[in-house]
């Protein structure tokens, strides 16, 4: 996202970034960042002429899939500093880091953390040399925790536990493995047959409703229904993915996803979040490739 830009004599464009689970377990959300950035601005006499976010990407995510700092490079003019809160904010991929850092300094500009964490600019060789370190830490943390969740869930499924959120319908046991819940089962078979009397979302909630059916926590809706029983309404998405995706292998898939994600926003149908991306396709169809109500099926890898 971005404001109108300014006249000023020292200006700087404000670059925000956080992942899904950093914004929920770190002191660094997009409100503190920018609060980092306003006080030295302050304290330094720059007028932010503009800011971008990348909400919710990977610091590993490549520069095309990040629409945010793609904009900030793009609004970035002889003179201004592209201001960071931490250098970890820029990616957490140091290959990716230094392009970022070359693109500004073909733009006249420079990457300047607020941390004060060394500098991307060369003519201070000890500055350079810190910030290079700090990128490299940075990538080797998010290969660190990369490591210890894949190791976490290798242990996990080794001892047939069920991983990830439990769909409604089913329950762990106390070694964590599923089990059916006859309960939500009983729900699910209510919420079918209720269904194939009256094929409408706000029939089956009311009927729902009516049985004194209890859902896990908030009240039954369309959307719950739907999500929970797999409802059968495609959205325009899944529309479009699904006729695109017809006998596609997921090698194939993995060509096509950029070529996708531009298609879909030429189309103008809403993306999860600013635009798509390769790697927003990606994860979409990640999540409904074997879902009955994305009518999306891959074929096996050749």
């Amino acid at each position: 996202m971005s404001s109108s830009m300014q006249d000023a004599g020292k200006a700087a464009i404000g670059y925000l970034r956080v992942s899904t689970d950093e914004q929920a377990n770190s002191g660094l959300g997009l409100d503190a960042q920018r609060a980092a950035i306003e006080g030295w601005a302050r304290r330094e006499g720059y007028t932010i002429a503009a800011w971008f976010c990348d909400e919710g990407i990977s610091g590993g995510a490549a520069l095309e899939d990040r629409p945010g700092i793609l904009g900030a490079i793009d609004a970035l003019d002889d003179g201004y500093v592209l201001a960071i809160a931490k250098r970890d904010r820029l990616a957490r991929d140091y290959i990716v880091s230094a392009a970022i850092d070359a693109m500004a300094v073909k733009r006249g500009a420079k990457v300047v953390s607020v941390a004060g964490e060394g500098a991307a600019d060369e003519s201070d060789p000890a500055a350079w040399l810190l910030s290079r370190m700090i990128d490299l830490f940075a990538h080797y943390e998010r290969l660190i925790i990369k490591a210890r969740t894949r190791s976490a869930l290798n242990a996990k499924r080794n001892r047939g536990e069920a991983l990830g959120n439990t769909d409604f319908g089913w329950s762990r046991d106390g070694s964590g493995k599923l089990v059916e819940n006859p309960t939500e089962q009983t729900a699910l078979t209510l919420m079918r047959q209720f269904w194939d009397e009256h094929p409408s979302y706000g029939a089956v909630v009311r009927k729902l409703n009516a049985a004194g059916v209890r859902p896990r926590a908030m009240p039954w809706t369309a959307q719950s229904v739907q999500r929970v029983a797999l409802g059968r309404p495609r959205t325009p998405q899944t529309e479009y993915l699904a006729a695109q995706l017809a006998g596609l292998t997921k090698r194939a898939l993995a060509s096509r996803a950029r070529d996708l994600a531009r298609e879909l926003n030429a189309a103008k149908i809403q993306p999860p979040q600013t635009r798509w991306t390769r790697a927003s396709v990606r994860r979409y169809l990640a999540r409904r490739a074997h879902s009955p109500a994305a009518g999306v099926v891959l074929s096996p890898a050749t």
